[in-house]
């Protein structure tokens, strides 16, 4: 590893894990990275390897990764004519409790015991998958109030084109929630997966500049070594600023 080196951080005494009483608060215990950003934007590889980087620099690090598939609404027949808005909310709040249930079992005990947990896609993500699917920005924004900030966000911004070649690369199936072939309109699933990423990303960039600077946003689409670097700075960042 390159650049600036981790500095060796100890943890506090572990204590009994507490679920913070204002839930719109970031956890003041640990730092809680949540990587955002679509499916194929390299999240996923970059969180592991970013877990491996703390753990060798004696960092304790925590990866909270969301069990379960991905979720889908099967109706038998097809949907409903007067149920349009429940295929649109149903897999939403299930994957918001997905990300609740991460929350309460794994980053609130580590974050308490002074961990680093990190989410590949979190809050940030949600939302912007939320809109893309029509669903009330407003109502979407309180009802994820429910998952606790980031301490720090890193949105990982990738072109959909990219993203699909390493989706399909990897072998992967279009045929998740976040994939979005079942929520746009195109030719092919790989035309439908372009046009619907198109749309999760103009609003991830959306709510990466209402945040004002406090969502550091870099571009995945560079050589994963640089990336990697990028994100572990952003990281130092984040452990000095704690103290």
């Amino acid at each position: 590893m390159t650049g600036r080196a981790w500095g060796r951080r100890r943890a506090p005494a572990r204590r009994d894990p507490a679920i913070p009483a204002a839930m719109a608060e970031p956890s003041s215990q640990g730092l809680l990275v949540a990587l955002e950003g679509g499916p194929g934007s390299g999240g996923a590889e970059q969180a592991l390897l970013l877990r491996q980087a703390l753990d060798s620099a004696g960092v304790p690090a925590e990866l909270a990764e969301p069990g379960g598939e991905e979720p889908w609404l099967v109706l038998p027949g097809g949907v409903p004519p007067r149920w349009p808005g429940v295929v649109r909310v149903a897999p939403f709040l299930f994957r918001l409790t997905e990300l609740a249930d991460t929350w309460h079992q794994v980053a609130a005990p580590a974050l308490a015991a002074g961990s680093v947990v990190i989410l590949d896609r979190y809050r940030l993500t949600l939302l912007a998958h939320a809109v893309a699917r029509k669903l009330d920005a407003g109502w979407a924004g309180r009802v994820a109030e429910a998952l606790p900030p980031a301490n720090l966000s890193i949105y990982l911004k990738s072109d959909p084109v990219r993203q699909l070649d390493r989706l399909l690369r990897a072998g992967v199936q279009l045929r998740g929630w976040e994939h979005g072939v079942d929520a746009s309109q195109g030719p092919s699933l790989a035309a439908a997966f372009r046009t619907y990423q198109s749309a999760v990303g103009r609003e991830l960039d959306a709510l990466a500049a209402a945040a004002d600077g406090r969502v550091v946003v870099l571009e995945a689409d560079v050589d994963p070594a640089t990336l990697r670097q990028q994100i572990h700075e952003a990281v130092i960042s984040g452990l000095e600023a704690m103290g």
